[in-house]
């Protein structure tokens, strides 16, 4: 795993994937972060996160993980044609090749088709996004750290607190390290991929139309690129804030510098100014500085219902993510995000009375 791609912003620990759990996460969430401009949340499709993300964050937009889709279609209907028109749709930058992808979808497929529009493409598309997503159309970060937590989530909860804070201290100083060491203006991800970009970009012919303005050709859709706006007719440029090809090839026409046109967010001095900060171990608990008031109070594990069987380790599907799009609720207290099995409302089985011996009942059967 590549840990120069993974920047933790916060962990916290529930002992079940509920709307109470989720709400408290997000909640704390929004204490640090607060609700950052142009931001989106991307998450699979668990109805605890739904709900919950319409009371906590009812402005912020929530994405949905593209990945997580594509494996359940891939896994409901089993046809490689819909798995690779629907690659195509969410991968679309313009409207127009959207629509053009999912009318293809609808002669293939109407099922998913209707699934896909009543999901809506706000919430999986690139090109109906309502912010800049900057390629991040997964949540293949988040899992890539349930990965590495693996074995850590058997440990005691303040074990794996420090496995973590081990962890993220060794991740901060290797980023930090190879930032600083780093000499060009965009960050290594950048500079090679601009690199790649830059190989068809040669071959284009640019024809200015004004100082700013030029319609750059590739004997196919054309580009018509602004400068000083930083859009091109293809989207890509304003959208990920990266140039495009056909950007590339007016601002080297131009004799422009290529970093004035990239977002900051590919930058070095961003990738440098992100991992600053350093983690320091807590130390001894012999050795820590506790107030009175504190050191009174007396934590109790919270309660817990466990459920029958081995604790899974791989995640589950959710019931939004199955084919059907039926909303299933908990048979207990009627409500969706969760089931019968974690459900905080259920109460304990209680023991049944002990069965009469074999003695007592001859006794009361003689009277």
């Amino acid at each position: 795993m590549q840990t120069t791609k993974v920047f933790s912003l916060a962990y916290g620990f529930g002992d079940v994937k509920d709307e109470m759990s989720w709400t408290w996460f997000l909640n704390e969430l929004k204490n640090v972060i607060g609700s950052p401009e142009d931001c989106m949340i991307i998450s699979d499709r668990h109805l605890g996160i739904k709900v919950t993300m319409e009371k906590v964050y009812p402005n912020v937009p929530h994405g949905y993980c593209v990945f997580h889709m594509a494996q359940n279609i891939k896994k409901d209907y089993k046809r490689k044609d819909v798995s690779l028109l629907f690659k195509q749709a969410w991968k679309a930058y313009r409207k127009s090749e959207f629509k053009e992808t999912m009318l293809e979808m609808m002669k293939v497929n109407r099922v998913v088709f209707k699934e896909l529009k009543n999901v809506s493409p706000e919430r999986w598309s690139r090109a109906y996004s309502s912010v800049r997503r900057y390629r991040l159309m997964t949540s293949s970060i988040a899992e890539s750290m349930n990965s590495c937590l693996v074995h850590a989530r058997q440990m005691p909860i303040t074990t794996m607190i420090e496995f973590i804070k081990d962890m993220l201290q060794k991740w901060f100083y290797k980023c930090r390290t190879k930032a600083e060491k780093t000499q060009t203006q965009l960050n290594p991800w950048a500079t090679e991929f601009i690199k790649d970009r830059n190989i068809d970009s040669e071959k284009y012919t640019v024809c200015p139309i004004d100082s700013v303005n030029f319609n750059v050709k590739d004997r196919n859709k054309d580009g018509l690129v602004n400068l000083y706006e930083k859009t091109c007719s293809c989207a890509k440029f304003e959208v990920d804030k990266l140039p495009c090809r056909y950007a590339l090839a007016a601002i080297s026409y131009a004799k422009k510098p290529l970093p004035d046109y990239c977002g900051d967010y590919y930058k070095t001095t961003s990738w440098v100014e992100a991992y600053a900060g350093t983690i320091f171990p807590v130390g001894h608990p012999s050795d820590w500085n506790i107030p009175e008031d504190v050191r009174s109070k007396v934590v109790l594990p919270p309660p817990f219902l466990a459920q029958a069987g081995r604790p899974r380790k791989k995640r589950f599907k959710s019931v939004e993510e199955h084919g059907n799009g039926k909303t299933r609720n908990c048979t207990i207290c009627k409500k969706s995000g969760h089931n019968r099995q974690n459900c905080r409302n259920a109460q304990p089985c209680q023991a049944p009375p002990p069965c009469p011996s074999t003695s007592s009942a001859t006794s009361a059967t003689s009277k």
